[in-house]
Formats: C-alpha cells, structure tokens, sequence
C-alpha cells in the first residue's frame, strides 16, 4: 500500500521539495534508510528523551 496517496496536497509538495533538494545537493534518494546514521520515532519518547538519546549516541561516537 502507498501511504503517499493518503497525505494532504501540501505535504506531498513538502516531501516532494525535501527529495529534489537532497538528490540536487548529495546525490542520494531522500528516504531512503541507507542514507541514514540514526533513525528516532520520536514520538514514542519526546522530546528530552529523542535529544538524550542522540546526545549519548553521539558522545559514544566521538569517544567522549
């Protein structure tokens, strides 16, 4: 099923926009989880909680 033909016109514009500009400026498919370090559904944490967890990440990363 193509959740896409469920969006409202202006959030079809939007994600239409934000794919012209990643493959103009990075040459990749936005969207596409390949392209991705770290994915969140914020949601299901808030947030405090989604900006803790990127900054633990981070700092694990960096060695710091």
């Amino acid at each position: 099923m193509n959740r896409s033909l469920h969006l409202p016109p202006i959030i079809k514009k939007v994600n239409h926009e934000r794919s012209v500009h990643c493959r103009h400026f990075t040459q990749t498919d936005w969207g596409n989880i390949k392209n991705y370090d770290l994915c969140i559904k914020s949601n299901d944490y808030g947030a405090p909680e989604t900006a803790q967890i990127i900054a633990d990440l981070f700092r694990k990363k960096m060695h710091l």
